[in-house]
Formats: structure tokens, C-alpha cells, sequence
């Protein structure tokens, strides 16, 4: 009798507005309405939902905080919330994905982040890839590689340029975004070489997921 399949988990990308800032709101509407046939770009953070995980990437400030995060689905409070995007089922089975997530955390490490290069739609769309679900769709990171190519250009035109500057021009709150946190909470465990906060059980619903990803803070690409 042939073996039978898996429970399939559905997957799905979940995509906000950069910060709370209505301005953001109102570019994402311009360059990528929600009903548009064509859409330019915009300024999104997203995060890739398995079952009943949210996972996303944001910078941090020290080698030893994992910059790959799991949380409760449509949880974040930095961002705003745009839509969900069904990407399909995936058919790996639930230590394939804990696999996947090892190696996307040793792949993203939060001090590498950059905001053009290496953000959280690089981060989803590569999971996406490896789930063998649809990739991310193109207008999502347009920006950003808008802006990778334009740094390039300068950079090989007028000398080093370092987009990490702008954080003295940008707002307190959005900074605040991009830097991530660095406040110990009170209660923390170790897993290897990474000591992360401690988590009530019930924030994991998926057995075996990736604990040393918890709690961290979502940068805004």
C-alpha cells in the first residue's frame, strides 16, 4: 500500500505598510493599489504564514540575536496590515520546514540586514522558493532594488556611500523600526550559541518550530 501524504499546510504572505505613518498608507495606495491591475512598488514589510506561524526578518544590533523571527499571524504592531496573499499549499512535511528555518536563520543572520540588499522580502521570498509554493510578487520589492541599483551607481560614480546614514534624517519611531530593540526581557533561555526570550508554549501551535527565532524585532523591509 502506497504511503499517504502529508497533511498539506497552507502557506501565506502577509503584507503591510511600512510603520503606522498615514503618508506610507497613502504612497502604497498610490504606487500599488490594492485593485490596480499593474502596481509599481510601494514600501512594505511582509511575513510568511505556515499554519499557524508567522516568520519574517528584521535587523538587529549584535551577532548573537537571530534576526529570523516566528510569531502569532497578523500580530504585528509596528506595521499596518495590507493584505494576505495565498501562495499555495506546501507539501513539506513539518521537519523539512524546521530545516528550512535552520538554515534561513544562519542565511539572515539580523546584523547583515540591509535595506536594500538583504531585507525581510528577500528573507520571504527565498522561504517561499524553498516551500515550493508562488514566489513573491515582483512589485513588492521593486523599491528596494530600485534603490540597490541607484546606491550602486553612486558608489561606483562619486565614492562609498552608506544608506545606514539616513537613520539621524528619518523619525524616532521609524528608526526605531529599522534599529530593532536591544532590551533584555526578564525571563531568557539559551539555544546553542543564542540566548532569545522565553516563550509561553502556547505562542508555538506548530510542533517542532524553530524556538531560537522568538520575539525579536521586525525591521520595515
Amino acid at each position: 500500500m502506497a504511503a499517504s501524504k502529508p497533511d498539506l499546510l497552507p502557506v501565506y504572505l502577509n503584507v503591510y505598510n511600512v510603520s503606522n505613518y498615514e503618508s506610507v498608507k497613502v504612497l502604497n495606495a498610490v504606487f500599488a493599489h490594492l485593485w490596480a491591475p499593474v502596481k509599481f512598488g510601494g514600501v512594505f514589510h511582509v511575513g510568511v504564514q505556515i499554519g499557524d506561524i508567522e516568520w519574517s526578518y528584521g535587523k538587529t544590533l549584535t551577532a548573537s540575536r537571530p534576526g529570523v523571527i516566528g510569531l502569532p499571524p497578523l500580530s504585528d504592531t509596528k506595521h499596518s496590515f495590507r493584505e494576505s496573499i495565498f501562495m499555495g499549499h506546501t507539501e513539506k512535511t513539518m521537519e523539512a520546514i524546521n530545516a528550512i528555518l535552520r538554515d534561513l536563520v544562519e542565511e539572515f543572520p539580523g546584523y547583515q540586514y540591509d535595506v536594500f540588499r538583504k531585507n525581510c522580502n528577500h528573507f520571504a521570498d527565498s522561504l517561499c522558493e524553498r516551500l515550493h509554493v508562488s514566489r513573491m510578487p515582483e512589485h513588492i520589492n521593486r523599491f528596494a532594488r530600485i534603490g540597490a541599483s541607484a546606491e550602486g551607481f553612486v558608489q561606483d560614480n562619486f565614492g562609498s556611500f552608506k544608506h545606514s546614514s539616513w537613520a539621524h534624517i528619518v523619525p524616532s519611531s521609524l528608526a526605531s523600526c529599522i534599529g530593532g530593540s536591544e532590551k533584555a526581557p526578564p525571563v531568557r533561555e539559551k539555544f546553542g550559541r543564542y540566548t532569545v526570550p522565553k516563550l509561553a508554549k502556547k505562542t508555538f501551535r506548530v510542533p517542532g518550530a524553530v524556538l531560537v527565532t522568538a520575539n525579536m524585532e521586525v525591521a520595515p523591509l
